[in-house]
């Protein structure tokens, strides 16, 4: 379980690796999912709802964006949709092989790179 827990620390910290070719801002949300059954499908749409709010959360502009800024929006979500993917699996993984889990570590960290 150890082993599992660190590659699964591992897996979701190479998800976040700043690209160089990004900006310094980052921004960041938290999706807690303890309180979730992820082995049972209405817990993991749950589950998806709650990355699907925290990626528009962080890769949002502002009230009114223009076309370009839709643009990198659209690109945002999809670029940190993409990295946040192996985190989510392997949480999912967890949770339907029956391993006990500490609650604490049961949260998915999402950034986005914000372009300037």
């Amino acid at each position: 379980m150890t082993r599992t827990l660190a590659f699964a620390a591992a897996a979701i910290a190479a998800t976040f690796a700043a690209s160089p070719a990004m900006a310094q801002e980052e921004r960041s949300a938290e999706v807690y999912y303890a309180d979730l059954n992820l082995a049972d499908d209405a817990g993991l749409s749950h589950f998806d709802g709650r990355i699907r709010e925290a990626i528009r959360r962080v890769c949002r502009y502002g009230a009114t964006p223009d076309r370009i800024d839709q643009q990198a929006e659209q690109r945002c979500k999809r670029e940190t949709g993409a990295r946040v993917i192996l985190a989510r699996n392997e949480a999912v993984r967890i949770a339907r092989s029956g391993e006990r889990r500490d609650p604490s570590l049961a949260v998915l960290r999402i950034a986005a790179e914000q372009r300037h």
